[in-house]
């Protein structure tokens, strides 16, 4: 199977007052960790940047290919839209994750993508929640680029043909949207 992955970083980190995708965690950045849990699965990663582009590409250590959001402000299913664009024609499925959850596991990462072409969508799935990265079967690509709304509009449409992957990952719902969410993961 061949697994392609897009990093969403083109929010304009508003209520944390800083880079989102900047933030140190763990020796790395939350982008560069990002990165990295995908790499070993993924080829090409994506990065989808916005308004905070220079900044990003600037701090960036890991290498991926990186995509302007030119209009971030019409939400994740703009961003998600520019990396699909970038994609090369010839993958069989996507990973996506938004950059600020910092926490989740490479072995969920992993499962993850042993999972590719075993349903059309597959969605990480922790104490009856779900989560991010999501696997999408290459086929919806399509249908995502021609969307409105969100990307869970596109799940939902196709809900009998999700499969959960439950995993011991509390890290796939932990997003990090605040400067006291970020203290509470630092401290």
């Amino acid at each position: 199977m061949t697994l392609a992955g897009i990093i969403l970083a083109g929010g304009s980190s508003r209520r944390m007052g800083r880079i989102k995708a900047l933030l140190p965690f763990g020796g790395e950045t939350f982008l560069d960790r990002q990165i990295r849990l995908l790499e070993p699965h993924c080829s090409p990663v994506v990065v989808v940047v916005g308004e905070h582009a220079a900044e990003i590409e600037a701090g960036r250590q890991r290498p991926a290919v990186t995509v302007i959001n030119p209009d971030p402000d019409r939400g994740m299913l703009s961003s998600l839209q520019c990396g699909l664009s970038a994609l090369p024609e010839r993958i069989d499925a996507f990973l996506f994750t938004p950059v600020d959850l910092p926490r989740i596991n490479e072995g969920t990462v992993e499962q993850l993508a042993q999972a590719a072409g075993s349903a059309l969508i597959v969605i990480p799935r922790c104490h009856g929640r779900r989560g991010h990265p999501v696997l999408m079967d290459a086929s919806l690509r399509p249908e995502l680029l021609a969307a409105s709304g969100s990307p869970r509009d596109v799940v939902d449409r196709h809900a009998g043909q999700v499969r959960y992957l439950d995993v011991e990952d509390a890290g796939i719902l932990v997003d990090v949207d605040t400067p006291e969410e970020y203290a509470a993961l630092t401290s």
